[in-house]
């Protein structure tokens, strides 16, 4: 008997249709694993990234540097490292005094002076305003209490006497510091020194800055984190994420229920062969019948992951397909040793003769 590539494959669909019920049982759990796989990694990388974001916005890639025989730094090398690349803001801190307002008796307002890129450092999410020197900006912490918006005055009480300061812009909320949102900022030119300068640098970056920063200044300098308890190097490990072995498993599993499915029709397989069905053709069969009840279905399930989640990060999708692409590769791979089993002309003269 002859079997052309055509009757091969109509042989496989109708293989699929007189097994109904296994087709269908080994098609809706290969969806379920595509389903539950893709939910289990966008869940987990979605978490990382939102912690990520938490981080930087946190100031995670900040850091500190200060001379370290207690000498001060350069203001104007401190504010040339805005143009670095690889940096995002750096500034630094001239002075700081707690002061209070007679508009707010019961609390201390902080005033800080610094060069203009420390608005940047203490409110990373201002891009719209313009430190600039004459101006001057106060925290979100302030202008709620107080109720006010820019342009107003704000009258201040410090050891040296009182004043009525003009308040030419309201910065937005900070996650860096508490105190930046109950500081009054005034932006000064970068010349003399400065007791202290903040650098935030590019996630990719941050291993560069920090080398950069040893001898940018002429003086040694420490450079410590703003918040050393927080570690950037989770971002990166998203390798080790339980997910991650989870689409090997899926993989593995799709390919292994193939393969019990195999196992139990070899008669089936055994008697094509002695009806002339080559052991390529019976590959072709089996080729036919594992896409249509492992592959479509993983993929099926991974969209309809997709569909429900609508990941908005691109991170998140790409590490989600990337993903995908293993377990189907680990499917086809299990798979198709029992395929390639099966094709052997040997394998069946075996079954023929059990």
């Amino acid at each position: 008997m002859s079997f052309s590539w055509r009757t091969t494959f109509d042989e496989a669909l109708r293989n699929l249709r007189a097994n109904a019920l296994l087709s269908v049982s080994l098609a809706a759990v290969t969806a379920m694993l595509g389903l539950s796989a893709s939910l289990f990694t966008m869940s987990e990388v979605g978490a990382l990234v939102s912690n990520f974001h938490q981080l930087v916005r946190s100031g995670g890639y900040v850091v500190s540097a200060t001379g370290s025989n207690g000498s001060l730094l350069s203001a104007a090398r401190c504010e040339a490292l805005r143009s670095i690349q690889g940096v995002k803001a750096a500034g630094g801190r001239f002075a700081t005094e707690r002061i209070t307002s007679p508009l707010l008796p019961s609390s201390w307002v902080e005033l800080v002076t610094g060069t203009p890129g420390l608005g940047y450092i203490y409110w990373p999410s201002s891009l719209d305003v313009d430190y600039q020197p004459g101006g001057v900006s106060v925290g979100d912490g302030i202008a709620t209490r107080l109720g006010i918006d820019a342009p107003a005055y704000l009258p201040l009480a410090s050891s040296s006497g009182s004043e009525l300061i003009e308040i030419t812009s309201i910065a937005p909320p900070s996650e860096r510091t508490d105190q930046a949102n109950n500081s009054v900022f005034i932006p000064v030119a970068p010349f003399g020194v400065v007791q202290e300068c903040y650098v935030e640098s590019e996630p990719s970056a941050a291993s560069a800055i920090g080398g950069l920063l040893a001898g940018w200044f002429d003086d040694e300098v420490n450079v410590r984190p703003l918040h050393p308890g927080f570690s950037p190097a989770s971002y990166k490990e998203l390798h080790g994420r339980a997910s991650f072995f989870a689409s090997y498993g899926a993989g593995l599993l799709g390919g292994l229920s193939f393969g019990l499915v195999v196992f139990a029709r070899r008669q089936e397989y055994a008697l094509y062969r002695s009806l002339g069905m080559t052991p390529w053709r019976i590959s072709l069969m089996l080729v036919v019948e594992l896409a249509t009840l492992v592959v479509m279905p993983i993929a099926i399930g991974a969209s309809l992951a997709i569909l429900l989640i609508r990941p908005s990060d691109s991170l998140v999708l790409l590490t989600t397909l990337s993903d995908l692409a293993k377990t189907v590769l680990l499917v086809l791979a299990t798979a198709g040793v029992s395929s390639l089993a099966t094709a052997r002309s040997s394998f069946v003269d075996i079954v023929k003769g059990a």
